[in-house]
């Protein structure tokens, strides 16, 4: 359908101005995404990109090509578009004559053309859009293939793994420690490149308040300059232009790998959940346009749990979803629950559309399934609830968090903080191995302790203890003799130490009366 010629949606994001295309001077309307069904098979062919004729099509129809053409890649399909933007983003586009990868040097010509994940994966590391379709010459397509294949560490573009340390020249900027603060503490994923976007490692950065170590951070970089802003907003302070932001992640890139091993098993249920929610979507009986908008809606919601949620978090809200205090309290048990002083009268519509979103589904059930109602219930019944598991998992890290940093806060000199738990099994390997060694593998027991102490500079340092094994029990004697070996060797080590704590997580070998009634042995 059409509407009357003005400023449209796609011109928002283009850096040209709406108008006529000289191409079709009649057309004068703005047309919808989904109205555009113009036949794009030959321009994919011409640009180098998949048109279906092998394979799946990297682009289905001329709205889509367009929507992404502008860095849209989830397309809204009720966008408006003036014919003169349908035109030079749609089938009358031209690739430009050399290369267009972002760190290009040189005037060599394309050789292969950037997809829609390329294109993608170049506006979130660099910042730059680049138009899928835009040609990439063989030794940048070489370091982008690097950079990005799977099950591998990613690299810097001349293929060094290296860490660097980088000295920051303006100290004294607080906005800038600000910033890398939270690329430190954020823990965020993309919708569709969260498999690789697990962060194993990252680059120390000295600046002016702190070392930034290695840590684990899921994010990518539009995503976390987006939180940024999020939270200078929050805390009344101007934020870096993103040009500056966009350098200081470069500056501070993380190694990434892809195919995960060990993750979170309730974060990786709800996202699963939200994956089989979709799916069972995609079974009913409803139009098209409702199953495009659900869809919508339960992957915003999905992306809401992922970043902004955990920075709406308080102790103390008048929002019920946002108030630590109020969610962690159980009614029954007086010990574990706290009155809050303020009444919880504020919504949050964010947190309340996943709800609205499986009523929505719920009742859809009921109305177009009557013979796999049952089942499609039961699925929606159970995914919810994993979601549900996965948003309180989010409170409770948050709070044990705030515990932890207190914690750290307060230890003296005299005191160490040991965190431990075993890790995945080790699985040792020979130089040519042989097939008799290698078959039936079992892979060998690994233990670690983390021990946290404060040195003279009041710095907080950490020493690890590893222990392999190779046939042993998990149980509490196990984890007793590794952790009286732990505590002798920080004794001997550091003989100022004293008290120590002890972190773990709730598993049988730790969170057992075996084990605290045995502890004040190792230390007679």
């Amino acid at each position: 359908m059409a509407a009357p010629m003005g400023s449209c949606s796609i011109g928002f994001f283009a850096s040209t101005k709406c108008g006529i295309s000289s191409l079709h001077p009649s057309h004068t309307t703005l047309s919808r995404l989904k109205d555009c069904q113009r036949n794009i098979q030959a321009h994919l062919l011409k640009v180098g990109l998949n048109a279906g004729v092998t394979g799946v099509a990297d682009v289905t129809y001329e709205g889509e090509l367009i929507s992404k053409r502008v860095g849209l890649f989830t397309v809204e399909s009720d966008f408006s578009v003036c014919p003169y933007h349908r035109d030079v983003l749609g089938i009358n586009w031209r690739q430009k004559a050399l290369c267009q990868y972002p760190i290009h040097e040189g005037k060599a010509k394309p050789y292969r053309s950037f997809t829609t994940t390329m294109s993608r994966r170049m506006l979130a590391d660099f910042g730059v859009l680049v138009p899928i379709g835009s040609g990439i010459c063989r030794k940048c397509n070489g370091e982008y293939l690097k950079a990005y294949t799977s099950c591998t560490e990613k690299k810097d573009i001349n293929g060094n793994g290296m860490d660097i340390e980088i000295d920051d020249p303006n100290e004294d900027n607080p906005n800038v420690n600000k910033f890398s603060k939270l690329v430190v503490t954020t823990d965020m994923t993309d919708e569709e490149d969260e498999q690789c976007n697990y962060t194993l490692r990252t680059r120390k950065t000295n600046l002016s308040a702190f070392d930034k170590v290695n840590v684990v951070r899921t994010v990518i970089h539009s995503n976390l300059i987006k939180l940024y802003k999020l939270y200078c907003a929050d805390n009344d302070f101007t934020p870096l232009s993103d040009s500056t932001l966009y350098q200081i992640l470069k500056s501070c890139e993380a190694s990434k790998r892809k195919c995960l091993k060990g993750l979170d098993n309730i974060a990786v249920d709800g996202t699963t959940a939200f994956d089989n929610i979709l799916s069972l979507i995609s079974k009913l009986n409803k139009t098209e346009d409702w199953k495009s908008k659900v869809k919508s809606k339960l992957l915003n919601s999905r992306l809401y749990l992922k970043t902004e949620y955990k920075l709406h978090i308080k102790r103390e809200d008048e929002c019920a979803f946002h108030c630590l205090q109020y969610s962690l309290s159980d009614p029954k048990v007086g010990a574990l629950s706290v009155r809050c002083e303020h009444l919880h009268q504020k919504e949050c519509d964010r947190c309340l559309l996943l709800g609205d979103i499986v009523e929505e589904v719920r009742l859809a059930i009921l109305s177009s399934c009557p013979e796999d109602q049952e089942a499609f219930l039961q699925d929606l019944e159970i995914s919810t609830r994993q979601i549900e598991d996965w948003r309180s998992h989010i409170l409770r890290t948050i709070n044990q968090d705030d515990a932890r940093f207190d914690l750290l806060n307060s230890i003296k000199g005299n005191e160490v903080i040991i965190i431990m738990d075993w890790a995945m099994k080790y699985l040792p390997q020979m130089f040519r191995e042989r097939m008799k060694d290698f078959f039936g593998q079992k892979g060998m027991h690994w233990h670690v302790c983390v021990a946290i102490i404060k040195d003279e500079d009041n710095s907080l340092k950490h020493k690890t203890f590893t222990h392999i094994m190779d046939h042993v029990k998990q149980d509490f004697f196990a984890v007793l003799s590794l952790l009286e070996h732990t505590l002798f060797s920080i004794k001997k080590q550091l003989p100022q130490i004293t008290e120590a704590y002890l972190r773990s997580d709730n598993a049988g070998c730790y969170h057992c009366g075996q084990l605290w009634l045995a502890i004040p042995c190792p230390t007679q």
